[in-house]
């Protein structure tokens, strides 16, 4: 977990509603694009994917939801915790991502899953008799 200092600045019009984050790659522990961090300051957090920017190092662009989530306006400034998140962070982004075309396939594959799950012990309770 890496915590900074970071200038609030205004996402970019196509990362509005995706669950997107644009943090500078020296601040990204690393990771790679569209990896998934926990940002959080104090006791207000929220699930992100994370990409670049080319602007300033300490600058990080939110939109408005997120904003509003921690409570700072654009062009404030806020300390930050980022954290990169494990599978199951991972698996609860997807799930809970405002954009139609991340979440709607996300449920759809957990359905699969469940499904194909049920079909498999049905499948070997059939056989048992």
């Amino acid at each position: 977990m890496a915590s900074y200092q970071f200038k609030v600045g205004k996402a970019p019009f196509d990362d509005i509603g995706r669950g997107r984050v644009r943090v500078h790659y020296s601040r990204r522990d690393g990771a790679k694009r569209f990896t998934v961090f926990k940002i959080s300051s104090g006791d207000q957090s929220f699930l992100a994917s994370v990409l670049g920017h080319e602007d300033e190092v300490d600058k990080i662009l939110l939109d408005i939801d997120q904003r509003a989530d921690l409570g700072v306006v654009e062009g404030g400034s806020i300390d930050l915790a980022l954290t990169r998140v494990g599978f199951c962070g991972r698996v609860r982004w997807y799930l809970s991502v405002p954009d139609p075309a991340v979440h709607v396939p996300a449920w759809l594959a957990v359905w699969s899953v469940a499904l194909g799950a049920l079909g498999l012990i049905l499948g070997a309770m059939s056989l048992a008799r």
